[in-house]
């Protein structure tokens, strides 16, 4: 695993931060290797809250997994237009969450087509607060603790 921190920059003392993004299941380190890693990595205790799956594509299980790792999730436009994710949305507890443009791209409805822009996430934060049943003032409120929480802001 010394190869695979480095490659990381996991090679820093004192708490370690950092953006993971999964891709399709033809990315190398979409495999279980990759949990392995970081299981290993972070059950010797190296963080207290070990990062953010940025663009989380995964399935539930792996949701299960990285949950259980003490992961936190972004999600983007894609919930705004794509179903595959409602059932992952429900299973993170909403403290576990932020929202994310990926700016330039995945445009959320009803922008799809168009250059991504910060300005469209609050499309992203009222999909969120539909699947989690709650207003869009309280995940509103959560996303922003959640952000400021992890980042240490």
């Amino acid at each position: 695993t010394k190869a695979y921190k480095n490659e990381l920059g996991l090679d820093v003392t004192g708490t370690i931060r950092f953006f993971t993004k999964f891709q399709n299941s033809s990315d190398y380190s979409y495999t279980p290797t990759y949990f392995v890693t970081y299981r290993r990595y972070f059950d010797k205790g190296n963080s207290e809250k070990p990062g953010i799956i940025h663009f989380f594509s995964g399935n539930l299980k792996e949701a299960a997994i990285l949950l259980d790792m003490g992961f936190s999730f972004t999600f983007g436009g894609v919930i705004t237009f794509s179903q595959d994710y409602d059932e992952i949305i429900k299973l993170i507890p909403r403290e576990r969450i932020l929202l994310e443009t990926d700016a330039p791209y995945v445009a959320p409805a009803p922008y799809r087509g168009r250059r991504n822009e910060p300005a469209y996430i609050t499309e992203v934060a009222k999909k969120l607060a539909e699947l989690k049943e709650i207003s869009l003032e309280e995940i509103s409120a959560q996303t922003v603790k959640n952000t400021r929480d992890i980042l240490g802001i």
